[in-house]
């Protein structure tokens, strides 16, 4: 029995170093296991509309060589981002790299998102398998009839929405109104910037953004017991330029909204609508009344003349200014009556104009100017000037008219002189009474004074003749001063955002971003930018040869803004910063190349 001890032993040990070694092998093979090459791909949503967003996720394991991302021809990227995740198991530490894409189809149909692959030497050694999506074409929303637009009830129930709205559902040709988009998000929503929004068409209007800046027109409403934040999204003042029925159509906007740890993409379209626009009546139309002249105006007429008296053949200004609201930018000049012994000329491009425009409409007065110069002496009388507009509340013609101006007319010196030198007792002979000639100097005749005194009209009319002539060239010219110093306002507006960004007021920032930008085209080519659909400014831009990059990066910041003044919580300081190195690398980009093609004006 003793001897057998030590074989029993040994056997035990063996035993033991065998259960060790085998422990061991499945501890490796259980560590090679979890720190394997490893892809997954997965989706948020497999059903989708053509307008739709979905994220694709890729998680990535694992040492590899190469990998091969999902084929995603079918789709756009809207945004990118990346990160990783840290793992501890047995003491050893592993990462995950997790790679998130917002995608947007390019087509409606079953469209794929291609296989991912890890390789390491030329072999796979990991995969993630195709996914397949459905997008369908977006529904056709159904054009709400004329006054139905501002029906909130209709939306009862939606927890987000956007309500089209326009002040009033039958307009006149000519006549402004305020359109609204407003986004309606429940209080209980986080909503923010979701990629991207496309206004309506409006090519058939005349039209000026008054959105409020900032919070100002953020507010709170009560829809059936719901209660919503009210964002404003896109105000415009819109004057109609063609009678009969008209759509409004959608606003598309995609947003990201929900709770605070599950929010989803999704794309928000309005109703499109209709309003009826009516022409402006032929009958009872009056002489003085033309087209465009739609509104509510009073008029004055004024005269600049010295002492109310001037000398045959000097030039008389007479100023004619129409006050009041409605399409100020339309007007046109009124007719002057023939005045016998005065010939009448309009000063071409002497118009002036004062005009504001806001939520209540277009207000302000618009000046037009007139020489008179007199041929006769005498008293010249202006009747009163006839002005006539039609008034859309009160459907009827108004014909309104100033009062009379008149003048005195003297002769010119000139004139005087040569009367008083014509002959008027027959012919005499020439002789010289010596007796009486005197050989006195009148001595009040060779003054300084004198000399003044017989040039200050002279000097008066060169004086006028010259400020006529500057102002006729700042007027002329006016455009081409503007186009070459679009690039320096621009960047002096941009300076002036970077206290809206000190001051965190980030709403403020991005509407002088934006003003910045439309600020540069109106001024460099010549066109009203700030009326401009996103798709109008890219048709100028096609039509200027200019490269569509250039035009997609713009109407990219142009969006990012808008989103910025609805969605503050998601603007960070630095994308901030970000969006103000954009926009002034952009218009620098947009200077060279209208320098290149030698713009100085739209044509």
């Amino acid at each position: 029995m003793d001897r057998m001890l030590p074989s029993r032993t040994l056997q035990s040990k063996a035993v033991r170093g065998m259960t060790a070694m085998v422990i061991i092998f499945l501890l490796t093979l259980l560590s090679s296991a979890a720190f394997a090459q490893r892809v997954t791909t997965q989706v948020s949503q497999r059903t989708i509309t053509v307008s739709d967003q979905i994220e694709l996720e890729i998680q990535i394991e694992g040492r590899y060589d190469q990998r091969v991302d999902p084929d995603l021809s079918d789709w756009t990227v809207v945004s990118e981002s990346t990160g990783s995740q840290v793992q501890i198991i047995n003491g050893q530490t592993s990462q995950t790299k997790v790679i998130r894409r917002t995608l947007e189809p390019r087509r409606a149909g079953n469209l794929k998102i291609g296989a991912a692959q890890l390789l390491i030497g030329g072999q796979v050694v990991a995969a993630a398998p195709a996914i397949d999506i459905v997008v369908r074409e977006d529904q056709q929303l159904p054009v709400l009839p004329s006054g139905s637009a501002a029906n909130l009830s209709a939306y009862k129930g939606q927890q987000l929405f956007i309500f089209p709205s326009v002040s009033q559902d039958t307009v006149y040709e000519g006549e402004p109104v305020l359109l609204m988009f407003d986004l309606y998000a429940a209080a209980s929503l986080r909503v923010s910037d979701g990629g991207g929004s496309k206004v309506p068409n409006l090519d058939n209007f005349l039209v000026s953004d008054v959105t409020p800046d900032g919070r100002k027109g953020q507010s709170r409403k009560q829809v059936d017991g719901t209660l919503y934040n009210v964002f404003p999204l896109r105000w415009n003042i819109v004057v109609p330029l063609k009678a009969g029925p008209t759509t409004i159509g959608s606003m598309e906007m995609k947003v990201q909204a929900g709770s605070i740890f599950d929010a989803r993409r999704m794309t928000l379209r309005s109703n499109p609508f209709s309003i009826e626009i009516l022409p402006v009546p032929t009958e009872g139309r009056p002489p003085a009344y033309r087209d465009g002249n739609v509104g509510e105006f009073t008029i004055q007429a004024s005269l600049s003349v010295s002492g109310n008296e001037a000398k045959v053949g000097e030039r008389v200004f007479l100023n004619v200014q129409i006050a009041g609201k409605g399409n100020l930018e339309a007007l046109k000049a009124p007719d002057l009556e023939p005045i016998d012994g005065v010939t009448i000329e309009r000063l071409a491009g002497s118009e002036t104009s004062n005009i504001q425009r806001d939520t209540s409409g277009i207000s302000g007065d618009v000046s037009f100017s007139y020489i008179l110069t007199p041929q006769r002496s005498g008293t010249v009388k202006i009747p009163g000037i006839a002005f006539s507009y039609f008034h859309p509340k009160t459907k009827k013609f108004v014909t309104i008219k100033t009062t009379g101006l008149e003048f005195k007319v003297a002769e010119s010196e000139t004139a005087a002189a040569a009367s008083s030198s014509a002959p008027g007792g027959g012919l005499k002979p020439i002789t010289a009474d010596v007796s009486t000639a005197s050989h006195s100097v009148d001595r009040s005749k060779t003054t300084p004074v004198f000399w003044l005194a017989l040039g200050l009209p002279f000097l008066f009319y060169l004086s006028t003749e010259f400020s006529l002539r500057l102002r006729k060239r700042r007027t002329d010219n006016a455009p081409q001063i503007r186009s070459k110093r679009a690039l320096a306002s621009a960047r002096r507006m941009l300076k002036e955002s970077l206290e809206y960004q000190r001051e965190g007021k980030e709403q403020d920032f991005y509407n002088q971003i934006t003003r910045a930008l439309l600020g540069y085209l109106e001024d460099r080519f010549g066109v009203a930018a700030s009326g401009m659909t996103h798709d109008a400014i890219r048709r100028f831009f096609a039509e200027k040869g200019c490269d569509s990059q250039l035009a997609d990066q713009l109407i990219s910041e142009l969006e990012n803004c808008d989103f910025a003044r609805f969605a503050p919580a998601a603007v960070r300081k630095e994308e901030m910063q970000r969006s103000l190195d954009r926009s002034l690398a952009l218009l620098e980009t947009l200077d060279r190349w209208a320098t290149t093609l030698g713009v100085q004006r739209a044509a």
